[in-house]
């Protein structure tokens, strides 16, 4: 790690145009070795510097923007990621060599993450629906994560999942949701706003939304259903006791009850 840093903050841009795929790579190995090390806050810095030096403007994508979100997810530092994904981007660095597609859809499947992250859910779609309209003759892992996430965030801000824009590809339209079965009935049963089913289908998927990292959006979508059950219970009967609302919407006891009102006050 420690020759990273010295390298980092040594490099010329002369002597990385000669060979900017190995220079690259170098960073998106790094990026592997510390992500399964769980080491990933050391990277941060790194990567940061890295981007800086390489950039010839800052307006200018580069293939290791993706690490720096993806370590930034991985450590849950996610403030050192938010300069790179406020910037307007006009061009691509490719120093005379092939940009990989996939690292344009990363960094914007993961600036989609960290916006989602901080609750910023009309950004996080905007990013994901980037990913998901970008030009495309094939669908990608990438893409199917993205709309499983777009799917989540959309429920999250708006009740419903919104329409992608024209623009997008028909493949996309067409592919990817017989790949994200269990997300549309999620989206169908949760426009019912009744926790029992919700909370059934959640049940059920568990295995399927942990293995695919999104149980912790899922959990915020089972707690407004609560909350939208409460706000429906408390407008029509104003005098029930909280042991009466936690009855009604499967809570397990008045308190639990009590600490969703307290929350829905603050």
């Amino acid at each position: 790690m420690e020759q990273m840093r010295s390298f980092t903050q040594g490099f010329t841009r002369d002597q990385v145009t000669q060979n900017p795929i190995s220079f690259c790579n170098l960073f998106h190995q790094l990026t592997d070795v510390m992500c399964k090390r769980k080491q990933t806050i050391e990277g941060v810095v790194i990567l940061r510097t890295a981007i800086r030096r390489y950039q010839t403007c800052p307006a200018c994508l580069t293939a290791i923007h993706s690490d720096l979100l993806q370590v930034c997810l991985m450590a849950k530092c996610l403030k050192p990621a938010l300069p790179f994904l406020e910037q307007e981007y006009s061009e691509l660095l490719t120093d005379g060599g092939q940009f990989d597609a996939r690292y344009v859809l990363l960094f914007y499947y993961y600036g989609g993450m960290v916006y989602a992250c901080l609750h910023k859910y009309l950004r996080a779609l905007l990013f994901l629906t980037v990913c998901l309209t970008t030009p495309t003759v094939a669908i990608s892992a990438i893409m199917v994560a993205a709309y499983k996430k777009f799917v989540l965030v959309s429920l999250l801000k708006f009740g419903k999942v919104i329409t992608l824009p024209k623009y997008c590809s028909h493949i996309v339209d067409r592919m990817m949701k017989p790949l994200c079965g269990s997300y549309n009935e999620l989206a169908k049963t949760y426009a019912g706003r009744k926790v029992g089913p919700v909370h059934e289908l959640i049940a059920k998927y568990s295995e399927v939304f942990q293995n695919d990292g999104n149980l912790g959006l899922v959990h915020r979508l089972r707690e407004t259903v609560y909350r939208h059950a409460m706000q429906r219970l408390t407008q029509t009967f104003m005098t029930l006791s909280l042991a009466d609302v936690s009855s009604r919407i499967n809570l397990s006891s008045a308190q639990e009850a009590e600490l969703y009102i307290r929350n829905m006050v603050q």
